[in-house]
């Protein structure tokens, strides 16, 4: 039985839209702690810089609140992990809530590649694509802006953006 995250993906086509060697694979539970450590290892120089330091113990409640194999999916290069993936179908919007690359596949174009495909997903069925960045996570808000995304809101620590199809 495939997942939330799986059905989403299928429904919007977007192994269609991805570069031949990029791929989805299922989220399982034992991929919890891998996931954790991924989002750890992206996420910490940026909180170190927004919130003064990355805390296990704050962060690790965080993610355990939001962790499900039902949401997410592994990006994959010829079946490896590259990253992992929260795309939701919000009715509305398409909210593209994670995207995090493993360290080593940074700066090769995978991410713009991938957020790429979901823009052509978003436009084919019509809706709008959203999502939030941390305030200091500037070279993720470079690459949403050089893709046509457009800032909605900026709170405390986050900058709010949608991309439109035309």
């Amino acid at each position: 039985m495939a997942t939330r995250a799986e059905r989403v993906a299928r429904q919007l086509g977007l192994d269609r839209e991805l570069p031949r060697t990029l791929g989805l694979r299922a989220l399982e539970e034992a991929d919890r702690d891998a996931v954790w450590e991924l989002r750890r290892e992206s996420y910490r120089p940026v909180v170190d810089v927004q919130f003064g330091g990355w805390v296990d113990e704050d962060q690790w409640p965080r993610f355990i609140e939001r962790w499900s194999p039902e949401r997410g999916l592994w990006l994959t290069r010829d079946d490896a992990p590259l990253g992992h993936l929260v795309l939701e179908d919000r009715g509305e919007d398409l909210w593209l809530a994670e995207i995090q690359l493993l360290a080593g596949e940074r700066e090769h174009g995978h991410g713009g590649a991938i957020v790429r495909a979901i823009q052509r997903c978003a436009a084919r069925v019509g809706r709008p694509l959203r999502l939030q960045t941390l305030r200091e996570n500037t070279r993720a808000l470079d690459l949403y802006l050089r893709l046509g995304f457009v800032e909605e809101e900026r709170t405390e620590n986050h900058v709010h953006l949608v991309w439109r199809p035309r």
